[in-house]
């Protein structure tokens, strides 16, 4: 599983339209480029590169779809630990210790279950993220944890990795 799906998450709710990425920095709360919000991205990025040798100025230009993977509640908390942190797990487990999951989470993480006991030597990786994920990308890779085989679900996990975030993985 490639570790652009963690946060397809990471993130790890995302629309497949992620053209928006590498355009205008918009904030998804409504905020105005330039704003708090916007300034508080630059600053992740930053820090983000310090620590963790990323590109800031890739990093910079994704803010909106990196945001549209993530759980609004949970955006803070994991940028914050994000930060300072280069592996996403120790965040990630943060953030499950203290926002557990949603709902459609919930049923996701029971269908990663069924589906890794299906198929033991399975991509685990997008079982691991769940937390941080908003409903709407949890919607997307539901399928993929429910589909019949084991190759179908390799493939249907990899494509909407590939849609959703293939363009959006500088950030981390």
């Amino acid at each position: 599983m490639k570790k652009s799906l963690i946060l397809v998450a990471l993130g790890l709710g995302a629309s497949i339209g992620m053209a928006s990425c590498g355009g205008k920095v918009i904030v998804d709360r409504g905020g105005i480029p330039g704003g708090e919000d916007a300034m508080f991205w630059i600053a992740y990025c930053n820090a983000r590169a310090s620590a963790c040798d990323i590109s800031a100025e890739r990093c910079k230009l994704e803010e909106t779809c990196a945001r549209e993977l993530l759980r609004d509640e949970v955006e803070d908390a994991l940028l914050h630990c994000l930060m300072t942190e280069c592996d996403e797990g120790p965040c990630v487990s943060q953030i499950v210790a203290t926002f557990g999951v949603t709902k459609k989470g919930e049923a996701y993480d029971n269908a990663c279950a069924s589906y890794l006991a299906k198929c033991p030597s399975g991509n685990n990786d997008a079982c691991r993220s769940t937390a941080i994920m908003a409903d709407s990308l949890i919607d997307q890779i539901m399928p993929c944890a429910q589909a019949a085989t084991c190759e179908e679900a390799a493939t249907c996990f990899d494509e909407v990795s590939d849609a959703t975030s293939g363009m959006c993985k500088a950030w981390l």
